[in-house]
């Protein structure tokens, strides 16, 4: 009795082996056959975005970025031209650098307010137009106190469009908005450079300076008709941090 009851606990010690080495076996084989439908969703949620995409708003703010540099930059080469029309002294004609970056700073602080009372849209576009405006202002004034009042509403337009295109970029890239922005600078070095060839066109053709900006408001406008049904609000969640 007493052997036959050894060999039972022997056929059940072996049969728990079996049946635990089978299971091994069988985890194994998972683990090799990689993880199921359900683990590859759960680590594709959990997944950070890695992968850099240019959309069409993204687009939008390079080249209305690149329009502004254009613009940004004009002042500081034409007022040698200005001087020489109008008369202008150094110091009147530095006057007018003095006012784009005058009215860059009211930009700055009036920015987020101007957000939250006309939404983003509004002011892209808006500011797209200040800035235009001043530039039309500053070709057509022949006296300085219109020319430098029109560089000024040019920074006025230009710091608020500078600051609605950083947010826009910032919100639609995340934590890869260093690369929007970073492109978005490399347009806005491109624009300079295209500024210096088309005054060099201008002066061999014998155009004048101001056709040169002139000729810059095609972009705007054409950018606006392409994209005017375009959504640039801010999500709810920035609008909400905003003091």
């Amino acid at each position: 009795a007493t052997r036959r009851a050894g060999r039972g606990m022997r056929g059940v010690d072996e049969g728990g082996a079996g049946s635990g080495g089978r299971c091994g076996v069988a985890q194994l084989r998972a683990r090799a056959a990689g993880p199921t439908s359900e683990e590859s969703d759960h680590f594709m949620v959990e997944r950070p975005e890695t992968e850099f995409r240019r959309d069409r708003l993204t687009w939008v703010a390079y080249v209305m970025l690149a329009w502004f540099a254009y613009l940004q930059a004009a002042p500081g080469l034409v007022i040698v031209h200005l001087r020489d029309e109008l008369g202008l002294s150094y110091s009147a004609g530095g006057l007018h650098v003095a006012a784009f970056a005058a009215g860059s700073m009211v930009a700055g602080v009036a920015a987020a307010w101007l957000e939250r009372t006309v939404g983003r849209r509004s002011l892209f576009w808006s500011a797209a137009v200040l800035m235009g405006a001043g530039a039309v202002g500053l070709t057509a004034g022949r006296v300085a106190a219109v020319t430098v009042g029109s560089v000024l509403v040019m920074g006025v337009g230009g710091g608020l469009l500078l600051v609605t295109i950083q947010a826009a970029l910032a919100d639609r890239h995340g934590a890869l908005r260093a690369v929007a922005l970073t492109e978005a600078n490399v347009a806005a070095s491109i624009a300079y450079v295209v500024l210096i060839g088309v005054l060099s066109l201008a002066a061999a053709v014998r155009v004048g300076w101001r056709a040169a900006l002139l000729v810059s408001l095609v972009v705007p406008a054409f950018t606006w008709w392409a994209n005017r049904r375009l959504v640039i609000d801010a999500p709810a969640a920035s609008r909400a941090a905003q003091p």
